[in-house]
């Protein structure tokens, strides 16, 4: 099926809720619910086909809006109405081949009672002739049905809205007369999302004030400075939600109760939003917890039966320098694994050297590597990745996977503005003339105290550069010859075959020790913040048959959190040749002062100033600076366009 979609314009969607037949027509126990929530990203989708679409939501009465509830009327969005007929709001307990086979009710919409959005921005709103009360056990489908005469505007090809927001199945179902002739989930794919389709709906054994906290951000940062973590906050009742008064506790310590009128009232049962709040952190360095409770909506008592949440808190001595991890699983093998390819290199390009890209590759694949077994089952499947395993996303989509255009960098700034416990760094070089194995130094200086460490230390060995000349090493390639991804950056694998034969791969992970956990003992208790601790530990690269160009290995250390499971800071490290790192060097050789490195290892920059790896290999315009042929500290600078 070639369901297409494209971004609106989301203040237009802000508008459209605020219309509603159930003040006039209803009583007060009557609300629009759906499955979609207003505030979230809004795409059209469509067959690019002249036919029928059959369009449905699963309703199920366990859902605890509809338990019970009756159904007094249906309301949509439609694109273009121009070149639509044949509209019919339907209820079925079976899933009907077309309209007219519904069991429950067939409403027929008269031409001159459609609206749509391009040009009213409002919602087909229907009215049943005889309401629907949901039977106990029963799960039912409340659907639309429209003609698409002919294709001759975008509108035609994708005229139906979803908003991109991962709900799960039931939140989009559809069947067309020709290109999807049976019905398909497609609110449990993660191209997709939920259909903007709503009910209006009854059930006054439901709370009337009532509003539930979702969920809590972690607040981080300083001691005793403030922080903005967020609260999102749900409508769990029929009363349209314009105001809330909550209560916060900030590690056993009661900040009293806050009134906020909110921006947007919530006007739909079941809507979230999204709330910033502002914390002092505690004076004293450490973990500890705040909650959050909402104890009235608008100005009445909270009925919510989950009025409250807790979030981790953590204050520091001092602002650590973060480097955030993405750990990518990927695969020769894999054909849309080219997207994770640029987008790894997208974000080494935006961070520099504050991104650490790890490259696990899986199943049939020449750069499999034991060492990352226990990883590698947990992520069955590819492209995918983790950043800091805080979120897993998409290499190239990043968490945005509804909108076909590249957004890695945007989610893994996210992620790396997050506050880190412990500054890190590493240090590593050949301890031998042949260059089979390596020496490694981590330092870490923890900014908190804490009598119980459940820290550890992981080091990984990665590779740039790697190439094969077998089929093995091919690259399956989706992207060639089409045009799934408009951004320029794909432009390289949308010119290439399918398989790329002659391609180098970076960030290839291939060697590790504990990577899932880190070592035991590897960072010593009690942590004493302020006071640097020091582990040691090597590398063999004895018969390691992924060992090409000794020059573009890199080693990697994680500090991970065990209680948490997350990545808290990580660094990286070239590795040095005996003596390089002390400033002894080699005959003919000229220490760059600033870099750290030898003179024949020029240091790459952006034009933003930072410092990228030496094997970026983006094209764009960069500043390498070197010292060949010059005294220590007098480095030459010069722009070079790849």
């Amino acid at each position: 099926m070639n369901i297409m979609n494209y971004k609106l314009n989301r203040f237009i969607i802000l508008c459209l809720l605020m219309v509603s037949f159930a003040s006039a027509k209803g009583t007060d126990y009557q609300r629009w619910w759906g499955f979609y929530d207003e505030n979230s990203e809004q795409v059209y989708v469509g067959t690019n086909t002249a036919e029928t679409y059959n369009c449905a939501v699963s309703c199920a009465s366990s859902n605890e809006f509809l338990n019970g509830a009756t159904i007094h009327g249906v309301r949509f969005y439609l694109r273009d109405k121009t070149n639509i007929s044949d509209v019919v709001v339907w209820l079925s307990v079976s899933r009907p081949a077309s309209a007219d086979q519904a069991d429950i009710a067939v409403v027929n919409v008269p031409q001159t009672q459609l609206v749509d959005f391009d040009h009213d921005h409002q919602m087909v709103e229907v009215e049943l002739p005889q309401p629907y009360t949901m039977e106990s056990g029963k799960t039912i489908l409340v659907g639309f049905s429209f003609k698409v005469n002919s294709v001759k505007t975008d509108a035609d090809k994708k005229p139906l809205v979803i908003v991109k927001q991962n709900v799960g199945k039931g939140a989009f179902m559809l069947r067309t007369s020709k290109s999807t002739p049976s019905w398909n989930e497609l609110g449990a794919m993660s191209d997709y999302g939920a259909l903007t389709l709503e009910m209006l709906v009854s059930n006054p054994s439901l709370p009337t004030h009532s509003v539930d906290v979702s969920s809590l951000t972690e607040a981080m940062g300083v001691k005793n400075t403030i922080c903005e973590p967020s609260v999102t906050i749900a409508s769990s009742g029929f009363a349209i939600v314009s105001s809330i008064d909550y209560e916060l506790t900030v590690a056993g310590q009661s900040k009293g109760t806050t009134h906020l009128e909110l921006d947007s009232p919530i006007r739909t049962a079941g809507q979230r939003q999204r709330l910033p709040l502002s914390i002092t952190l505690p004076a004293t360095n450490g973990y500890a917890d705040y909650q959050l409770k909402v104890v009235q909506v608008n100005g009445e008592p909270n009925e919510a039966e989950s009025p409250q949440q807790s979030a981790l808190l953590l204050a520091v001595d001092k602002k650590a320098t973060r480097r955030s991890v993405v750990e990518e699983y990927t695969g020769t093998w894999c054909p849309n694994c080219p997207r994770g390819i640029v987008g790894m290199s997208n974000m080494e390009r935006d961070f520099g050297d504050r991104f650490i890209g790890i490259a696990i590759h899986q199943g049939n694949d020449p750069m499999t590597v034991s060492a990352f077994s226990s990883l590698n089952s947990q992520h069955n499947g590819a492209p995918t990745c983790e950043m800091d395993r805080v979120i897993e996303c998409d290499p190239y989509l990043g968490d945005d996977r509804t909108n076909y255009h590249y957004h890695a960098s945007t989610t893994f700034g996210r992620i790396l503005s997050r506050v880190s416990e412990a500054d890190l760094s590493l240090t590593a070089s050949w301890t031998d003339a042949g260059q089979t194995h390596i020496a490694y130094k981590a330092s870490t200086t923890f900014y908190l105290d804490n009598d119980v460490s459940t820290y550890a230390l992981a080091f990984v060995l990665t590779a740039d550069g790697l190439r094969g000349s077998t089929s093995q090493w091919y690259q399956a390639n989706a992207e060639s010859g089409r045009n799934t991804y408009s951004d320029d950056d794909m432009a390289v694998f949308r010119d290439a075959p399918n398989p790329v034969t002659d391609i180098e791969y970076n960030h290839v992970a291939i060697g590790g020790t504990a990577v899932d956990k880190g070592i035991s003992g590897s960072i010593s208790q009690p942590i004493v913040s302020g006071h640097p601790q020091t582990y040691n530990g090597s590398f063999s690269l004895t018969d390691n048959p992924l060992v090409q160009d000794k020059s573009r290995l890199h080693a990697i250390v994680l500090l991970i959190n065990n209680a948490t499971g997350q990545i808290v800071n990580a660094a990286k490290a070239d590795i040095m040749t005996p003596g390089e790192s002390t400033g002894v060097l080699k005959d003919g050789e000229k220490w760059n002062v600033e870099s750290g490195r030898c003179d024949d290892r020029p240091v790459i920059y952006d034009l933003q100033g930072r410092r990228l790896s030496r094997d970026t290999t983006c094209k764009g315009i960069y500043i390498v600076r070197s010292a060949k042929g010059r005294l220590p500290g007098k480095n030459s600078l010069k722009v070079v366009k790849r």
